[in-house]
This record gives structure tokens, sequence and C-alpha cells, in this order.
């Protein structure tokens, strides 16, 4: 793993220059510089995001566990998590261990294990449903009506509904074929090595169907979200875009992301949205330079979280 994640560094190292160049260096900086002030305005709200991904999380946990932890601490933990899963090789799991270390021990280390378990898992839905959805949008609003982006938006409108029908009928019987199935004996075996984490596992998906609920659909708020910041990026780099053309971008950006795990989002970031803004007939060196503000952005929020995790001494002590 640490050999493919090198290449693809050096790839998307390569590909940033090469992609530079070609679109003129100093167009894309003194556009992305252009941003002025407005800068001041793009960092802040993605604390609204974090909002939203915090409350979520909250709802992973079983209501009675719930009740012992403040949404203003699990808000701090996922600016942690979230810059040690920007900042490291570490496929997004680093950051879900330390939220797991650094969490109030007012919980079993299981349960608040169990718990960023299934805040991951909520969130996986949240993206796999947003991108989905988002595609059988584009495709049929801003992509060409050829038979290959039909089959496209037709695929993803079926996985959709798969994805919402398979929700629903676990919500239903869910709690009677978890039961049935002889879970929650193979859990008290602890065969898994995680003590009782697939015991508070099973106890989560057996009776709280609707704040799993609540949880996928927070994660979704956030997601919806960032298309807000994707039209403030636009308007102060000089490319005016309608509300739901920032929605486009933000879907084809969250579906380039997910397959792309480069630490710091080197080079994809901005590769990434230089082909949104090809595929959606708006200019590549605004798309690029479209990824350098939100690249600030990140880094901004990442710094910023490994300072609080350096400095704080309950941070520093679970580090």
């Amino acid at each position: 793993m640490k050999h493919v994640q090198r290449g693809l560094l050096i790839v998307a190292i390569a590909a940033f220059f090469i992609l530079l160049w070609k679109l003129d260096a100093r167009v894309v900086l003194s556009t992305a510089l252009g941003v002025g002030w407005g800068f001041l305005l793009i960092v802040p709200q993605e604390g609204f995001c974090h909002f939203f991904n915090s409350a979520a999380w909250l709802c992973a946990f079983p209501e009675d566990q719930a009740k012992h932890f403040r949404l203003r601490e699990l808000w701090v933990l996922r600016v942690l998590g979230d810059a040690l899963n920007y900042l490291t090789p570490s496929a997004t799991i680093g950051g879900e261990v330390a939220r797991a270390m650094m969490l109030h021990h007012a919980e079993t280390a299981e349960a608040r294990a169990s718990s960023v378990v299934v805040a991951k898992f909520t969130q996986v839905l949240a993206q796999v449903s947003f991108i989905l959805g988002g595609f059988v949008f584009v495709v049929s609003a801003y992509l060409p009506a050829s038979p290959h982006w039909v089959r496209v938006r037709l695929g993803a409108s079926w996985l959709l509904s798969l994805v919402a029908g398979a929700y629903l009928i676990y919500s239903i019987w869910g709690r009677h074929w978890i039961r049935e199935a002889g879970i929650e004996e193979f859990a008290e075996k602890k065969l898994w090595g995680f003590g009782k984490v697939p015991w508070h596992l099973r106890m989560y998906f057996r009776h709280n169907p609707l704040r799993m609920g609540a949880s996928v659909l927070f994660f979704l708020c956030a997601y919806a979200w960032s298309a807000i910041e994707a039209w403030l990026i636009c308007h102060f780099i000089g490319v005016p875009v309608t509300w739901r053309l920032a929605f486009a971008i933000e879907v084809l950006s969250i579906s380039i992301d997910a397959v792309l795990l480069v630490p710091g989002k080197v080079g994809t970031q901005e590769g990434g949205k230089t082909a949104v803004f090809a595929l959606l007939g708006l200019p590549p060196a605004s798309g690029f330079a479209f990824g350098l503000v939100r690249h600030i952005r990140e880094l901004a929020w990442s710094f910023t979280g490994m300072t609080v995790m350096a400095v704080a001494p309950r941070y520093r002590r679970s580090r």
C-alpha cells in the first residue's frame, strides 16, 4: 500500500505541474489569488460542514450513550480527525482511530470505537447516495444525451433505488433478522478480536434504525453544503454559475475524490476540478484555480487541527 500511495503521489505531482504549464500558470494563479477577501468567507464556512458531520456522529451513538457527549467536543474531534486523514497516508483510517482514542472516556473504549465505525459506515452510505442521486441529475441536465450517459443515469437510478429499498427493509424487519441470524451469540464470543465492539455494533443496528437514518441524513447535508462552497468559489474566481451547476460541480468532484486517495489531495484536487470544469463546458483554467482555492481552505483547516492536537494537553496525550 505504501508503494502504491507513493506512486500515486509522484504521478499526481507530475500531473499538477504539467497541467499548470499547459493552462498558463500566470492566468491560473491570478485567478486563484483574485479571490482576495473572499477567503474570509470560503475558509470559515467549512465549519458548518463539520457541524453536520458532528451531528451525524452523535447519531451514531445509541440514545443512552449520546447524552454523555457534547456536540462541541465531537465538532473539534471531527476537525482533528479530518486533518490527520488529509495530511497523512492513512487511507482515511488514521483520523477515525484518533477520534475514538481522543473521545471523552464517559463510555468504554469499545463503545467509542463502535460509534466511529457506525459513523464511517453511514458516511459511506451518504456519499454513495449523494453520488448516485447526483449522477442522475448531472446526466439529465448537463451531459450529452448519448446512449452511454443514458445507461449511466439508469444504472445510478437503479442503484439509488436499491440503497433506499434496502434501508426501508432494514428499518421494518432488520431487528428480527439480526436476532434470528445468531449475530448476538457470534458477537458475544468475541471472535473478531475487538472485545465487545461487535456486540455494540449489533445492538446499535438492531435497536436504532432511525438514528442510523438520521446519521446518513446529516452526512448528506454536509455533502450538499459543499455545493454552497462550490458556488462561493466560482463567484469569487469570476465564473458565475447557477446553484444547479454548482451542485453538478460538487457531485463530480466528490466522485473523483472518492476514487483517488492521495495524501493532501496533491495534484488530484486541481486535476480533478480541471476535468470537471472541462466536462461541464466551463474554462479548464478556472477549474484549476478552483482546485487551488479549495486546497487553501483544506490546508487552513488541516493545519489548524494539527496545531490544536500538538498544543492542547488532552489531545497531545491521546496522540
